[in-house]
């Protein structure tokens, strides 16, 4: 009784899913919402010097509401927020500053603005340096609802009333993400595997049953159904493999006993993450300058690559800026890379080439620019980075693959045998993306949602036997 309704919201939040993704605000999406950034007089070399930690490790400006910031992170990611008009530090976003924020990202007017360490959109644990959050629902159509951190004054989540109905009977029900229940790690993540595991136990023991009744008939019994119990038998025997399929991949995304064992690819040394304080600071003092001559930037932000200091600066478009900006991928601001001096650079294909030198073992090493997709690095829903550097080392008899972004230098993707695994125990047979003709826009969509209604009907009779079956034991 309790595991056919489970089975049937796991059907139908399965077919939603497809059409409505969680709310989900990219990085390059934020930026997009702020305002751009005017002249700045500052700063001098003795201001630098205060605020750089020792172990900086990047360092992002942009505009905050009328005044222009900077955003200092160290190596264990803790960022500190200071005013660069007026040199000194923000230690937090008071409701008016978070107002007008959310006001300048979107032209809307307010309807209500409260602070708030968590709620349904906002579960991530990612989420968490940036607490608590300042919620600001509009007065629009569409019910547009934004996050604002009190710690940074980011914009980190956005939803509209239909994301967030949709996903209610979406992704959080297929999840199990509520937000009381996902607050207890441990409860939520044994709950989901424990009903997923008995689940299966129910589609195989009614596979069985099923399969003995055919053999019978074929041996001169008539099939004792009929009605809706003639309809989900059939559909069980049609359908037992997909449903054990989905439930099976459903139990690997969640590597109960550590069954897959992750690990990940260290690549510090080999890109080169270490930043010298002086460079940062040497560079620093160039940014006024930089930004006076330019037009239409929202934001710069400064990673390091071969331990020096480079500058990606996001443009509202490629026509605002001086030179040819790297198109991006995604959706979002065009990208122009620089070096410290803001001397347009990119980054030549020699020292992509040293990057998987540095990584690579006595075992073996190949690497090269790829153009097109592969079985492990590929679109689906969004667009990927094409082409992308592709390094495959050998690691004490591991296959490892590691993707990097020639437009960025971030390593986008690694590959080692748990992914791979993961790959095609779960993404293939749960997702449907096993090959590039399957996943295309034009056939993906037409090919799962008729399996899945038809799933959903099988789970409908499920639930209606199962509650005519408890009726008939409490009747007796």
């Amino acid at each position: 009784m309790l595991l056919a309704p489970i089975i049937l919201l796991w059907s139908f939040s399965g077919l939603v899913m497809m059409y409505v993704p969680f709310p989900q605000l990219s990085p390059q999406e934020r930026i997009s919402l702020l305002p751009e950034i005017r002249s700045v007089e500052c700063c001098s070399a003795f201001f630098y010097e205060q605020i750089l930690p020792l172990d900086v490790s990047s360092v992002a400006i942009e505009r905050l509401n009328n005044d222009t910031v900077i955003k200092v992170t160290d190596t264990s990611r803790q960022t500190t927020l200071f005013s660069l008009n007026r040199q000194q530090r923000l230690v937090d976003i008071d409701i008016q500053q978070a107002s007008k924020i959310a006001q300048t990202a979107t032209n809307l007017s307010i309807n209500n603005i409260e602070l708030i360490d968590t709620d349904q959109w906002t579960i991530y644990s990612t989420f968490n340096p940036l607490r608590p959050l300042y919620k600001v629902s509009f007065t629009d159509d569409e019910g547009m609802q934004l996050y604002v951190s009190s710690k940074t004054g980011e914009i980190i989540q956005q939803t509209t009333a239909f994301q967030r109905q949709w996903n209610w009977v979406g992704t959080v029900s297929h999840w199990l993400y509520f937000t009381d229940l996902r607050q207890h790690t441990q409860i939520w993540f044994w709950l989901v595997v424990g009903l997923a595991l008995a689940s299966l136990a129910l589609v195989i023991s009614g596979t069985w049953m099923g399969i003995q009744s055919l053999l019978n008939s074929k041996a001169g019994a008539s099939l004792p159904y009929s009605g809706v119990s003639w309809l989900h038998y059939w559909g069980g025997v049609t359908l037992s493999a997909l449903l054990f399929s989905f439930l099976f991949s459903g139990v690997v995304a969640m590597n109960p006993w550590g069954l897959l064992n992750y690990k990940q690819i260290n690549t510090h040394e080999a890109i080169g993450k270490n930043l010298e304080r002086s460079d940062v600071i040497n560079s620093l003092q160039q940014v006024s300058e930089f930004i006076e001559q330019q037009r239409g930037i929202l934001n710069l932000t400064m990673t390091p690559w071969n331990n020096k200091p480079y500058w990606f600066v996001s443009y509202v478009n490629s026509t605002d800026s001086k030179s040819d900006a790297v198109k991006p991928f995604d959706k979002g601001p065009h990208l122009e890379r620089f070096n410290q001096n803001f001397v347009r650079s990119d980054i030549p294909l020699h020292e992509l080439q040293r990057v998987g030198e540095r990584l690579a073992t006595n075992q073996g090493l190949k690497q090269t620019l790829m153009h097109t997709e592969d079985r492990y690095y590929y679109a689906f829903k969004k667009p990927v980075e094409l082409p992308i550097w592709k390094i495959d080392r050998e690691n004490e008899g591991e296959l490892e693959t590691l993707y990097i972004s020639p437009t960025t230098g971030k390593v986008v993707k690694t590959v080692t045998e748990a992914t791979r695994l993961n790959r095609w125990l779960f993404n293939a047979i749960h997702r449907w993306d096993f090959s590039s003709t399957v996943r295309h826009s034009s056939v993906w969509p037409w090919l799962l949602t008729p399996l899945l209604l038809i799933l959903i009907v099988f789970s409908v009779s499920g639930f209606y036997l199962a509650l005519r079956r408890v009726k008939t034991i409490i009747a007796k």
